[in-house]
């Protein structure tokens, strides 16, 4: 129990975030689901310039759904997994082609992870990113 907080506040406010995610239709059942829908998938394109701990940069940023923790991996394959993102709407900033993976294609999306903090940066299976095509319409490959 959190400290100060009686019980019956704590089980109504579990009661009201429920309540909303049912609202929402965010349950967690689908939140943790492994797979994604792409039939209707899309990325939003923003002005928001990032810069990775190599001193590349970028003007744009995408956002999309994702995976409720998908797994980073240094490099566009699965040999070194460097941690996962613990959102379900992250941001990306390129892709890269390598190897192979379940989704049926070779593109791998570049991003920060959330865990371990500070996060690794690394690239994510596109399975594990919602989008209509891979990879997304507009995206700039990773140099």
């Amino acid at each position: 129990m959190m400290a100060g907080l009686p019980r019956w506040f704590l089980a109504v406010s579990w009661i009201a975030v429920a309540g909303c995610n049912q609202v929402l239709g965010l349950d967690e059942t689908r939140l943790r689901d492994a797979s994604v829908d792409a039939s209707a998938a899309v990325c939003q394109e923003t002005a928001e310039p990032k810069t990775d701990p190599t001193g590349r940069s970028w003007t744009t940023t995408w956002y999309c759904m994702n995976t409720y923790q998908a797994r980073i991996y240094a490099d566009a394959n699965r040999n070194k997994e460097l941690g996962y993102l613990e959102t379900v709407r992250s941001w990306f900033l390129c892709y890269r082609r390598g190897a192979a993976h379940e989704g049926g294609n070779d593109v791998w999306y570049y991003t920060q992870g959330d865990h371990p903090a500070p996060g690794p940066w690394g690239y994510v299976a596109a399975v594990d990113v919602q989008a209509a095509s891979h990879p997304y319409p507009g995206m700039a490959p990773c140099d």
